[in-house]
């Protein structure tokens, strides 16, 4: 005989009702980005379009494309003297 096992759907209301409302669980809402915008101007580590090759055809990312991402910023970082 068949068997099926329920597997309930991850629900994802939750977490977006929680980003709709006040209060100390909000980083998003509370996160005063103002005050890294200077940084952010100065230095801008993550690589832009990284996901694109060069004829403008989305690439599928790895491990590894994740990895060196990662690598880049904070070798940025760390020759700017920001770690």
């Amino acid at each position: 005989p068949e068997t099926t096992a329920p597997h309930p759907q991850p629900e994802t209301h939750p977490p977006r009702r929680k980003r709709r409302r006040p209060g100390m669980s909000n980083y998003l809402a509370r996160q005063r980005s103002e005050a890294f915008a200077d940084s952010y101007l100065e230095l801008a580590p993550q690589r832009k379009n990284g996901l694109l090759g060069k004829d403008g055809a989305v690439k599928e990312p790895d491990r590894a494309y994740f990895m060196a991402a990662q690598a880049d910023v904070i070798e940025a970082l760390d020759k700017a003297g920001r770690i």
